[in-house]
């Protein structure tokens, strides 16, 4: 008699935990296993705005929707520019979102710098370094025009918006991004942060017969 009572006792307790537990899993578990902490926009960013911490939250995302590329860290956010319209609610990317040092200025845009304009490009150079352009005469070549001076910089402190290699991939340190001793290739295309006039300046100085070497 006893053991049956036990034995019902145990199969109600045993019913009721798994009620409890389907529940629970269904309201709370679900969301935590099947879901990740990522970032948020508190509100619409138009291109190039700048992020506040204020302007961001953290939320849960569905694992089954989740990719590498998105965001779950604020710090990686806060303070960099929006590259695009960012809608509210949306989640950030590493595409949406760059360094504040990139179009700083509404007049700037990414101007590449063709290849037959450069003299050197230093080893080391890297991404979002802020770089001089100086102006070279080459081998025998006598500028058309003296109006321009070798003996300073043509502009100063322009950011690399972008450095890349033959294959269109950006070139980074073997060890690290930053890592300056060891590149993982060899830089040969290069994209600079640029007003139409300073481009405008530093193509006349390449047609009066100078090239461009670059120093950070």
């Amino acid at each position: 008699m006893k053991k049956t009572i036990f034995m019902r006792g145990l199969a109600v307790f045993l019913i009721i935990s798994f009620i409890a537990y389907i529940f629970l899993y269904e309201t709370k578990l679900h969301g935590m296993l099947n879901t990740t902490t990522v970032v948020f926009a508190n509100k619409n960013f138009e291109p190039n705005e700048v992020i506040g911490e204020d302007d961001i939250y953290l939320g849960k995302y569905p694992n089954d929707l989740l990719h590498e590329n998105v965001i779950v860290d604020p710090k990686e956010i806060v303070g960099q520019r929006a590259t695009g319209f960012i809608s509210v609610n949306d989640i950030f990317t590493e595409k949406k979102v760059d360094s504040p040092l990139l179009r700083a200025n509404d007049g700037e845009k990414f101007f590449a710098i063709p290849n037959s304009w450069i003299e050197t490009i230093p080893g080391s150079l890297r991404r979002l370094d802020m770089v001089d352009l100086w102006l070279v005469q080459t081998g025998n070549t006598q500028p058309e025009s003296n109006q321009f001076s070798v003996e300073k910089p043509i502009l100063e402190g322009k950011v690399v918006a972008f450095i890349k290699n033959s294959s269109n991939t950006e070139v980074k340190g073997i060890n690290s991004e930053k890592d300056r001793l060891d590149a993982g290739s060899q830089a040969s295309q290069l994209e600079i942060n640029l007003t139409n006039e300073e481009f405008i300046k530093v193509k006349k100085s390449v047609e009066a017969g100078y090239k461009l070497i670059f120093s950070y």
